[in-house]
């Protein structure tokens, strides 16, 4: 019977008990958590002004203060131009960023690239900042800054859009926002014999052609050489940098590309053609290079392009039919 009785006690009193522990752990403030579960990460309630292009951020990050523009904003229809990737692209949004120390603490404090993100206007895009998205040099792969240093570069987001708020976060916090608003950088239409230079592909440099010529499998000049779909369209032309300190790249036989006015596409070949052979040309420091292409096409009037290896557009000429 006593055991009954105490056991009857333990029972009831165990039920009370864990009850109670229940009702407590209900109850417990929002910003408590039960045994074993990790708090929620804390994040700021303080509201994170937008700032527009041009002007500076100041970003607390640790025990460094920051001061940190987007400086210029452009949107590009493919990879860098001479970029070794090659693939189709969506494009991507360039921020030419600057950053600098504004404050006399020891130490540093490092932002990296994952926390930069882009959200376009319209939302129909989120990107996450890339390692070497596009590249597009120099990359701004992190911050890392003693007092008084400062450093500058691009970020870059694989992105259609061309206008978004680009943010900034360190440790799962908000820190800084910017609006951006960019042009769509587009090729040039050039003329013959007058050099051109391009925006896309943020490399400088310039493209002087000469008049393109035509050859037909019949013509003594075509090298021996038949081509597939009836004639040769080859022109020699002379490439420089606008900066000669700048990057240098490649222009490749195949970054040559023909549409004729009639429909199809035509890409350029290895081919000798009045003497002279297909190249590739090395655009490099301040002397001008000179290059050939030659391009098995149907002949006709058309659109020579000077394409990205991502097939986007960086020069093009109105050429005649034969």
């Amino acid at each position: 019977m006593i055991l009954i009785f105490f056991g009857a006690f333990f029972a009831v009193g165990g039920i009370t008990f864990f009850n109670k522990l229940r009702e407590a752990t209900v109850d417990l403030p929002a910003t408590q958590s039960p045994i074993g579960v990790a708090p929620a990460p804390l994040t700021s309630t303080v509201p994170v002004p937008i700032t527009p292009v041009g002007q500076a951020a100041v970003v607390q990050v640790g025990q460094s203060s920051l001061s940190i523009t987007v400086d210029g904003a452009m949107w590009q229809p493919g990879a860098r131009w001479g970029e070794s990737v090659s693939g189709v692209s969506d494009g991507h949004l360039v921020l030419q960023v600057a950053a600098s120390r504004t404050d006399t603490a020891s130490g540093t404090e490092r932002i990296s690239w994952i926390d930069w993100s882009f959200a376009a206007d319209d939302g129909s895009t989120a990107a996450q900042a890339e390692l070497t998205g596009g590249g597009y040099e120099p990359y701004l792969n992190s911050i890392s800054l003693a007092a008084g240093e400062n450093v500058g570069g691009n970020l870059s987001f694989a992105t259609k859009a061309t206008s978004g708020v680009v943010s900034l976060r360190r440790q799962n916090r908000l820190v800084a926002t910017f609006e951006v608003t960019s042009e769509r950088s587009v090729g040039p239409l050039a003329a013959v014999n007058v050099p051109a230079t391009s925006p896309v592909g943020a490399f400088p440099f310039s493209v002087d052609l000469s008049q393109p010529q035509w050859r037909s499998a019949s013509d003594p000049n075509a090298g021996g050489l038949a081509p597939a779909n009836g004639s040769w369209l080859w022109a020699n032309y002379t490439a420089s940098l606008v900066d000669p300190g700048g990057a240098a790249g490649t222009i490749r036989y195949d970054s040559w590309r023909f549409l004729p006015d009639g429909g199809g596409e035509f890409v350029g070949k290895l081919g000798v053609i009045d003497g002279g052979a297909a190249t590739a040309t090395q655009v490099a420091g301040a002397e001008a290079s000179t290059g050939r292409f030659t391009i098995d096409t149907v002949a006709g009037p058309g659109t020579l392009q000077l394409i990205n290896k991502d097939g986007s557009v960086v020069i093009s000429w109105v050429v005649a039919g034969p």
